[in-house]
């Protein structure tokens, strides 16, 4: 995703600077960038950003623990320009309370919901939620795609799903929504401050397990069509009324019913689905977006031109696996690159594939999929 981004920048023709965290400093060979910043505790983004005085800053970063926040602000305390929404903006948009009132407030379907502590006893959050009814979805206020998201089918999958959010989590209150029967879909949208203009409609793979209730974010598909979906449209081309100061790039989840589009939250932020929206709409999305930030420039529509698929494969290897450093340069593999899975339970990445329909996509990823796992059995393992 951070190289489909600084790709479409420099493609603008701007210099492109990187501030990186030296705890992923080897990730810097990959990065198609003018230079790498690296940022440590000595050298702070503060003391980078006002050495580099840049003309401008986009800044991708997950909502939680308020760094998505924390970071927009820095930008504005520096005046440096934004190409995202503003701080403020940031914080009610990732606040899902906050963003579900204000849906609500203007007539537009959200889950029903119950708001709870981390603090509360477990015996009076089951009493709160015994009106709403199973199945339930326990989420963290401010969470990032799937993190902390759990489906409780039943009274005793409660304790579990609370502590997934505290690992997920550094707030103290939490929501619990009704379980929505559905299709869930996303769309990519780009604001000039005034209104916001659809740039892809996404289809979402997301998947619970039946275990232990916990669900992941796999990917999804554009573009992707519903009998609803100018419905949804017109709702979010009004976000930037309802949310002032939401700019730039922003994605919002939904979930299609029978007869309405309920909509759960608002990303204001790059997002996954990015990788997918720039191959099938063969625009220069980067392009657009300094475009409404800069000058309220919207085009008057977008029409994808081709499908993209993108999901994630994920590999469970048994002790050391080297897998060649050259294999993860294929063009459809997205970050994380890993080479060196190490030691660890699961390591996963994003596939992107593009075709003329969605079938020849699904076939060209599988054939991807059975190329890694291949490569990956044949690998030398070392216990």
């Amino acid at each position: 995703m951070l190289n489909s981004v600084t790709r479409d920048l420099k493609h603008c023709g701007h210099n492109v600077i990187i501030p990186l965290d030296f705890r992923i400093d080897n990730y810097r060979s990959f990065l198609n960038v003018d230079e790498v910043k690296i940022v440590t505790q000595e050298r702070s983004l503060h003391y980078t950003l006002e050495t580099l005085d840049p003309d401008a800053i986009l800044i991708i970063a997950p909502e939680v623990s308020h760094i998505l926040y924390n970071l927009r602000k820095l930008a504005e305390q520096l005046e440096i320009p934004l190409l995202d929404s503003s701080s403020k903006a940031t914080k009610i948009a990732s606040n899902k309370v906050q963003t579900e009132d204000i849906l609500k407030k203007r007539g537009i379907s959200v889950p029903e919901t119950v708001i709870c502590e981390i603090s509360d006893d477990l015996e009076y959050i089951k009493e709160s939620l015994e009106e709403i009814g199973y199945p339930l979805i326990f989420k963290p206020i401010d969470g990032v795609g799937c993190g902390g998201l759990s489906l409780v089918m039943q009274e005793k999958q409660i304790s579990k799903a609370i502590l997934d959010i505290q690992l997920n989590s550094t707030q103290n209150r939490f929501i619990v929504q009704k379980y929505i029967e559905g299709t869930p879909a996303s769309i990519n949208c780009i604001s000039n401050g005034k209104y916001a203009l659809p740039v892809s409609f996404n289809a979402q793979f997301i998947t619970f397990n039946s275990f232990n209730g916990k669900s992941e974010y796999e990917g999804g598909f554009t573009p992707f069509h519903h009998e609803l979906e100018e419905k949804a449209k017109k709702v979010v081309m009004r976000f930037p009324d309802y949310f002032p100061g939401l700019l730039g790039y922003f994605g919002v989840d939904l979930i299609f019913t029978k007869d309405e589009v309920v909509f759960i939250e608002i990303n204001p932020r790059i997002t996954t689905s990015y990788i997918g929206a720039k191959a099938a709409i063969q625009e220069n999305i980067m392009n657009l977006v300094i475009k409404a930030v800069f000058l309220e420039q919207l085009p008057k529509e977008i029409v994808p031109e081709q499908f993209a698929f993108f999901k994630r494969i994920s590999l469970n290897p048994d002790g050391v696996t080297l897998i060649p450093l050259e294999f993860f340069q294929k063009p459809e593999i997205i970050a994380p690159p890993y080479y060196d899975l190490g030691r660890q339970e699961e390591a996963s990445f994003f596939v992107n594939v593009i075709g003329g329909s969605l079938k020849s996509c699904k076939s060209q990823f599988l054939a991807l999929e059975r190329d890694i796992h291949s490569k990956v059995n044949s690998a030398t393992t070392i216990d």
